[in-house]
């Protein structure tokens, strides 16, 4: 009869251990084959069904559509949020004393701000007094601003630069795809699309003017020089607002924002499209 030799068992041991290792690799990695497919699905399922809602125009938030003037509300308030922001962002980085202010003019009168400017340029109080603006800070409770108002930003003292935003000229706009054909238009991208972003684009006009037309911070000469000019190249930009000035807004109605890099304060800043 033939003998074994201990070497031949061991042999053929190990080769059937090498057997079953290799066995359990391959079942190792038809898992994780299985795995990666059914995360993959996963996410696809999630990314069809989250771009479904944004083309609904659901905010994900609150489970639902917001009505029209809830979703403009909410964009009037991450508009103040958006400002005063900047503001904390400008006066922590700042060691000057020229404060950046954000403020409200409640339930004001004239809704146009060149008839504004020509009732501050008639006061004799300070820019402020003359607009009869308000600050407001961070811990500023939304439920007391009512509709209609008109958000100021302004740097403390003279020789200094306000942004006005009147609130009845924030509108949403019903066809964005029809404001032109530039190709380079800006469109949210898929991570801003999943955010909410895509659906709505408002319009959100902020016109510029030089504070010292409209106090008693400078003589009355240079002030009236200072109120023509700033008359003037406000009419311009004016004229030329309408493409300039849409933004997207999400379907919670929050402003597409990103923070610059590499400048002193980091500001945030409101994402436009381009126009014509």
């Amino acid at each position: 009869m033939p003998r074994f030799r201990s070497g031949d068992v061991r042999y053929g041991e190990m080769k059937k251990d090498a057997c079953l290792e290799k066995q359990r690799k391959s079942r190792s990695v038809a898992i994780f084959v299985v795995a990666v497919v059914l995360v993959a699905a996963s996410v696809s399922l999630f990314v069809q069904w989250r771009l479904s809602q944004v083309s609904a125009g659901v905010c994900v938030k609150q489970g639902r559509v917001l009505s029209e003037e809830e979703l403009r509300q909410a964009v009037l308030q991450s508009l103040v949020d958006y400002e005063v922001e900047n503001a904390s962002i400008y006066n922590y980085g700042t060691e000057s004393s020229r404060t950046l202010h954000v403020g409200i003019i409640r339930n004001p009168e004239e809704q146009s701000v060149p008839k504004l400017m020509e009732q501050a340029f008639l006061g004799e109080k300070s820019f402020k007094e003359n607009f009869g603006i308000e600050d407001i800070y961070q811990d500023f409770d939304w439920k007391e601003l009512k509709v209609p108002f008109i958000l100021i930003k302004y740097i403390s003292g003279s020789q200094g630069i306000a942004g006005l935003y009147i609130t009845t000229e924030i509108q949403r706009i019903d066809n964005p795809e029809q404001i032109d054909t530039l190709s380079n238009k800006y469109k949210p991208n898929l991570y801003e699309q999943l955010q909410g972003y895509g659906k709505y684009y408002f319009r959100i006009l902020e016109v510029a003017i030089q504070q010292d037309c409209c106090g008693n911070e400078v003589p009355m000469e240079k002030k009236e020089e200072i109120y023509k000019s700033s008359l003037s190249i406000l009419n311009s930009s004016l004229s030329l607002a309408t493409p300039r000035y849409i933004t997207p807004v999400s379907n919670c109605g929050e402003l597409l924002t990103f923070q610059g890099q590499g400048t002193v304060f980091n500001f945030h800043s409101i994402t436009w499209i381009q126009g014509e």
